[in-house]
Protein backbone atom coordinates (compact mmCIF):
# COMPACT_ATOMS: atom_id res chain seq x y z
CA UNK A 1 0.00 0.00 0.00
CA UNK A 2 2.79 2.22 0.60
CA UNK A 3 4.52 1.67 -2.34
CA UNK A 4 1.39 2.54 -4.51
CA UNK A 5 0.87 5.69 -2.54
CA UNK A 6 4.27 6.67 -2.95
CA UNK A 7 4.37 6.20 -7.18
CA UNK A 8 0.90 8.20 -6.84
CA UNK A 9 2.88 10.75 -5.22
CA UNK A 10 5.76 10.62 -7.66
CA UNK A 11 3.63 10.31 -10.28
CA UNK A 12 1.72 13.38 -9.41
CA UNK A 13 4.49 15.97 -8.38
CA UNK A 14 6.33 14.99 -11.85
CA UNK A 15 2.37 15.75 -13.62
CA UNK A 16 2.76 19.34 -11.58
CA UNK A 17 6.04 20.01 -12.51
CA UNK A 18 5.51 19.51 -16.30
CA UNK A 19 2.25 21.73 -16.09
CA UNK A 20 3.88 24.70 -14.92
CA UNK A 21 4.26 27.30 -17.75
CA UNK A 22 7.40 27.88 -18.77
CA UNK A 23 9.25 31.76 -18.42
CA UNK A 24 12.40 33.75 -19.08
CA UNK A 25 14.03 32.14 -16.01
CA UNK A 26 14.05 28.82 -17.94
CA UNK A 27 15.76 30.74 -21.06
CA UNK A 28 19.15 31.54 -21.44
CA UNK A 29 20.48 34.81 -23.55
CA UNK A 30 22.95 33.23 -26.56
CA UNK A 31 25.94 35.40 -26.82
CA UNK A 32 24.26 38.19 -25.22
CA UNK A 33 26.69 40.48 -25.70
CA UNK A 34 25.20 40.90 -29.45
CA UNK A 35 22.30 42.43 -28.01
CA UNK A 36 21.83 46.13 -28.43
CA UNK A 37 21.67 45.59 -24.62
CA UNK A 38 24.30 43.70 -23.16
CA UNK A 39 23.02 42.15 -19.82
CA UNK A 40 20.68 44.85 -19.44
CA UNK A 41 17.52 43.39 -21.64
CA UNK A 42 18.25 39.86 -20.76
CA UNK A 43 18.30 40.98 -16.69
CA UNK A 44 15.43 43.23 -16.94
CA UNK A 45 13.16 40.64 -18.80
CA UNK A 46 14.48 37.69 -15.91
CA UNK A 47 16.19 35.91 -18.00
CA UNK A 48 17.69 32.51 -15.66
CA UNK A 49 21.14 32.60 -17.89
CA UNK A 50 23.44 34.94 -19.84
CA UNK A 51 26.20 34.37 -21.58
CA UNK A 52 29.26 36.10 -22.63
CA UNK A 53 32.24 35.24 -24.29
CA UNK A 54 35.66 36.12 -23.23
CA UNK A 55 39.64 36.77 -24.76
CA UNK A 56 42.17 36.88 -22.46
CA UNK A 57 44.18 39.88 -24.54
CA UNK A 58 47.26 42.14 -23.11
CA UNK A 59 45.77 40.69 -19.19
CA UNK A 60 42.66 41.82 -19.94
CA UNK A 61 39.47 39.70 -20.29
CA UNK A 62 37.60 41.20 -23.66
CA UNK A 63 33.93 39.91 -24.52
CA UNK A 64 33.46 38.52 -27.86
CA UNK A 65 32.89 35.83 -30.63
CA UNK A 66 35.55 36.17 -32.15
CA UNK A 67 38.85 37.92 -31.97
CA UNK A 68 38.00 40.64 -34.78
CA UNK A 69 35.48 41.38 -32.33
CA UNK A 70 37.00 42.67 -29.96
CA UNK A 71 36.97 46.44 -28.33
CA UNK A 72 39.74 47.48 -25.64
CA UNK A 73 36.70 49.14 -23.72
CA UNK A 74 34.28 45.96 -23.75
CA UNK A 75 35.77 44.12 -20.65
CA UNK A 76 34.11 41.06 -18.73
CA UNK A 77 33.95 43.86 -15.73
CA UNK A 78 32.61 46.92 -17.90
CA UNK A 79 29.50 44.88 -19.55
CA UNK A 80 28.55 42.42 -16.71
CA UNK A 81 30.11 42.01 -13.08
CA UNK A 82 29.93 46.00 -12.70
CA UNK A 83 26.24 46.23 -13.88
CA UNK A 84 25.22 43.25 -11.74
CA UNK A 85 27.06 44.77 -8.58
CA UNK A 86 25.33 47.59 -8.84
CA UNK A 87 22.16 45.95 -8.36
CA UNK A 88 23.43 43.69 -5.11
CA UNK A 89 21.85 42.66 -3.27
CA UNK A 90 20.54 40.53 -6.33
CA UNK A 91 17.35 38.65 -4.87
CA UNK A 92 16.62 35.93 -7.89
CA UNK A 93 18.62 33.27 -9.25
CA UNK A 94 20.98 34.05 -12.45
CA UNK A 95 23.82 31.97 -14.28
CA UNK A 96 26.12 34.05 -16.03
CA UNK A 97 28.02 31.68 -18.44
CA UNK A 98 31.26 32.90 -19.24
CA UNK A 99 32.46 30.77 -22.44
CA UNK A 100 36.27 30.78 -22.93
CA UNK A 101 37.82 31.39 -26.00
CA UNK A 102 41.31 31.66 -25.04
CA UNK A 103 43.75 28.87 -23.18
CA UNK A 104 41.80 27.75 -20.68
CA UNK A 105 43.99 27.74 -17.16
CA UNK A 106 45.51 31.57 -18.01
CA UNK A 107 42.06 32.48 -18.76
CA UNK A 108 41.00 31.04 -15.72
CA UNK A 109 43.13 32.66 -13.17
CA UNK A 110 42.99 36.03 -14.65
CA UNK A 111 39.02 35.37 -13.99
CA UNK A 112 39.60 34.60 -10.68
CA UNK A 113 41.72 37.67 -10.28
CA UNK A 114 38.75 39.58 -11.16
CA UNK A 115 35.80 37.63 -9.54
CA UNK A 116 37.67 38.94 -6.15
CA UNK A 117 36.96 42.43 -6.44
CA UNK A 118 33.44 41.96 -6.67
CA UNK A 119 32.53 39.76 -3.35
CA UNK A 120 29.22 40.60 -3.63
CA UNK A 121 29.04 38.52 -6.26
CA UNK A 122 31.22 35.51 -5.49
CA UNK A 123 29.25 35.56 -1.88
CA UNK A 124 25.66 35.29 -3.14
CA UNK A 125 24.73 31.86 -3.41
CA UNK A 126 21.98 32.80 -5.88
CA UNK A 127 24.49 34.06 -8.77
CA UNK A 128 26.14 31.08 -10.17
CA UNK A 129 29.15 31.69 -12.23
CA UNK A 130 29.54 29.24 -14.49
CA UNK A 131 32.90 28.68 -16.85
CA UNK A 132 31.97 27.01 -20.40
CA UNK A 133 34.20 26.38 -23.93
CA UNK A 134 37.81 25.80 -23.05
CA UNK A 135 37.96 24.23 -19.67
CA UNK A 136 40.83 22.65 -17.72
CA UNK A 137 40.55 18.64 -17.35
CA UNK A 138 37.81 17.68 -15.47
CA UNK A 139 39.58 15.65 -12.71
CA UNK A 140 41.18 19.71 -11.65
CA UNK A 141 37.38 21.17 -11.43
CA UNK A 142 37.59 20.52 -7.40
CA UNK A 143 40.51 22.50 -7.30
CA UNK A 144 38.75 25.50 -8.02
CA UNK A 145 36.81 28.14 -5.52
CA UNK A 146 33.33 27.05 -4.64
CA UNK A 147 31.96 30.34 -6.71
CA UNK A 148 33.02 28.41 -9.64
CA UNK A 149 31.32 26.41 -11.91
CA UNK A 150 31.83 24.24 -14.86
CA UNK A 151 29.58 23.52 -17.57
CA UNK A 152 29.15 19.87 -18.43
CA UNK A 153 28.78 17.80 -21.34
CA UNK A 154 25.50 15.75 -22.37
CA UNK A 155 26.01 11.82 -22.21
CA UNK A 156 29.36 12.06 -20.86
CA UNK A 157 30.50 10.20 -18.01
CA UNK A 158 32.11 12.29 -14.80
CA UNK A 159 33.36 10.95 -11.29
CA UNK A 160 31.37 12.17 -8.33
CA UNK A 161 33.98 15.02 -7.02
CA UNK A 162 33.75 16.36 -11.57
CA UNK A 163 30.03 16.76 -11.39
CA UNK A 164 29.80 18.19 -7.85
CA UNK A 165 31.67 21.30 -9.60
CA UNK A 166 29.05 20.78 -12.88
CA UNK A 167 26.29 23.67 -13.01
CA UNK A 168 24.70 22.17 -16.18
CA UNK A 169 25.14 19.54 -18.90
CA UNK A 170 24.94 21.29 -22.51
CA UNK A 171 25.42 20.15 -25.50
CA UNK A 172 24.73 21.04 -29.94
CA UNK A 173 21.17 20.06 -30.43
CA UNK A 174 22.47 18.96 -33.83
CA UNK A 175 24.41 16.08 -31.78
CA UNK A 176 21.21 14.21 -32.17
CA UNK A 177 19.20 15.77 -35.05
CA UNK A 178 21.95 16.01 -37.99
CA UNK A 179 22.04 19.63 -39.19
CA UNK A 180 18.34 19.04 -41.19
CA UNK A 181 16.47 20.18 -38.27
CA UNK A 182 12.57 19.22 -38.26
CA UNK A 183 10.34 20.14 -35.18
CA UNK A 184 8.33 18.28 -33.52
CA UNK A 185 11.43 15.42 -34.43
CA UNK A 186 11.39 11.86 -35.41
CA UNK A 187 10.56 9.18 -32.87
CA UNK A 188 14.11 8.23 -33.09
CA UNK A 189 15.53 11.40 -32.38
CA UNK A 190 12.68 12.06 -30.03
CA UNK A 191 13.30 8.96 -27.75
CA UNK A 192 17.24 9.68 -28.10
CA UNK A 193 16.83 13.13 -26.73
CA UNK A 194 14.32 12.33 -23.87
CA UNK A 195 16.47 9.81 -22.91
CA UNK A 196 19.89 12.03 -22.11
CA UNK A 197 17.38 14.52 -20.35
CA UNK A 198 16.18 12.12 -18.45
CA UNK A 199 19.91 10.69 -17.29
CA UNK A 200 21.15 14.29 -16.57
CA UNK A 201 17.79 15.44 -14.35
CA UNK A 202 18.38 11.77 -12.53
CA UNK A 203 21.86 13.21 -11.69
CA UNK A 204 20.02 16.75 -10.63
CA UNK A 205 21.98 18.94 -13.66
CA UNK A 206 19.67 21.22 -15.51
CA UNK A 207 20.14 20.76 -19.40
CA UNK A 208 20.69 23.25 -22.21
CA UNK A 209 21.29 22.76 -25.48
CA UNK A 210 22.81 24.92 -28.20
CA UNK A 211 22.26 25.36 -31.83
CA UNK A 212 18.69 25.58 -31.88
CA UNK A 213 16.97 27.18 -34.21
CA UNK A 214 15.21 30.22 -32.33
CA UNK A 215 11.50 29.01 -33.85
CA UNK A 216 8.42 28.60 -32.12
CA UNK A 217 8.57 24.87 -33.51
CA UNK A 218 11.51 24.67 -32.28
CA UNK A 219 11.01 26.25 -28.83
CA UNK A 220 7.41 23.75 -28.40
CA UNK A 221 9.84 21.04 -28.69
CA UNK A 222 12.35 21.77 -25.67
CA UNK A 223 9.33 22.58 -23.80
CA UNK A 224 8.38 19.44 -24.20
CA UNK A 225 11.47 17.47 -23.47
CA UNK A 226 11.85 19.66 -20.34
CA UNK A 227 14.84 21.51 -21.48
CA UNK A 228 15.66 23.62 -18.21
CA UNK A 229 17.69 26.41 -20.33
CA UNK A 230 16.00 27.31 -23.80
CA UNK A 231 19.13 28.97 -26.17
CA UNK A 232 18.16 32.11 -27.87
CA UNK A 233 19.57 35.22 -29.75
CA UNK A 234 16.08 36.78 -29.80
CA UNK A 235 15.33 37.65 -26.26
CA UNK A 236 12.09 39.32 -26.63
CA UNK A 237 10.58 37.02 -29.42
CA UNK A 238 11.01 34.09 -26.93
CA UNK A 239 9.56 36.47 -24.08
CA UNK A 240 6.05 37.27 -26.04
CA UNK A 241 6.32 33.93 -26.99
CA UNK A 242 6.73 31.98 -23.46
CA UNK A 243 3.85 34.59 -21.99
CA UNK A 244 1.56 33.52 -24.64
CA UNK A 245 1.84 29.88 -23.72
CA UNK A 246 1.54 31.15 -20.26
CA UNK A 247 -1.89 32.80 -21.20
CA UNK A 248 -3.33 30.12 -23.73
CA UNK A 249 -2.67 27.62 -19.92
CA UNK A 250 -4.90 30.08 -17.98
Amino acid sequence: MKKVLWLFLLVWMVNTINSQPYTTAQAHSHNDYEQAQPFYLAYTENYGSIEADIHLVNGLLLVGHNPTDLQPQNTLSYLYLDPLNKLHPVTRSLQLLIDIKTEAKSTIDTLLSVLKRYPLLIQNSRIKIVVSGNRPPEEEYIAYPAYLWFDGRLGKGYSTQALSKIALLSESIQKYTGLQQVYPTEKRVDSLVRAVITSAHAAGKPVRFWATPDTPEAWKQLIDWRVDYINTDHLIALRDFLRSLAGTAK
